[in-house]
């Protein structure tokens, strides 16, 4: 059995980072909202120099969405790499998860006012935040429906083959929404992508 206190530290690690599971060799080289690191958090990012990771032998995920924020911005290039202040800000208002800033089906990104109604509990005075306005300008295409257009990124390798990734068009012919795994993207650098699913 995993010591209470081993527990704590694995998770005020997490915290430090404001990600929903324990630091990957990448999130360990992201900046944290805090000046102060605890010792777990400092000898992590000393071991992850030397390319050395751990990983505990249970699961301290946290529930309550399935994208991360912090990931979401580190994955887009529009997007700007959080700051700590921004990080600071994410904490306070107890905001995790990109699943707290769209609606239901995850096609629009929420107002800033319907954000703050969701979660009454946090700490949200003062104007909005510049990490949402900048959520703001790259997701949206018309500022009165607050459709999220972000689509996923395309890689620059030739081919490239994804581990979990979705995919949904809509087929004319038959009037409905097709989904599929993705096996292959190739990419054409004078062309078009090609994306193979199953």
């Amino acid at each position: 059995m995993f010591s209470t206190i081993g527990l704590q530290k694995i998770l005020s690690t997490q915290y430090e980072f404001w990600i929903p599971n324990f630091p990957t060799s990448k999130d360990l080289s992201n900046t944290i909202f805090s000046n102060y690191q605890s010792l777990l958090t400092r000898q992590l990012r000393l071991f992850n120099n030397f390319y050395i990771t751990f990983l505990p032998h249970c699961n301290t995920s946290v529930s309550g969405g399935g994208n991360s924020i912090v990931s979401y911005f580190n994955s887009h290039e529009s997007l700007h790499s959080l700051s700590s202040s921004d990080l600071q800000s994410l904490w306070k208002k107890r905001i995790m998860f990109m699943d707290q800033l769209v609606s239901i089906d995850g096609s629009y990104l929420s107002t800033w006012k319907e954000v703050k109604k969701q979660n009454p509990k946090a700490n949200f005075k003062g104007p909005t935040p510049k990490w949402f306005q900048q959520l703001e300008k790259s997701n949206i295409i018309a500022a009165e429906t607050q459709y999220d257009s972000m689509s996923p990124p395309i890689r620059k390798a030739s081919n490239y083959r994804p581990k979990n990734e979705w995919t949904i068009s809509w087929d004319l012919t038959h009037q409905c929404e097709l989904y599929g795994k993705t096996v292959e993207q190739q990419n054409d650098l004078y062309g078009t992508s090609l994306t193979y699913r199953c």
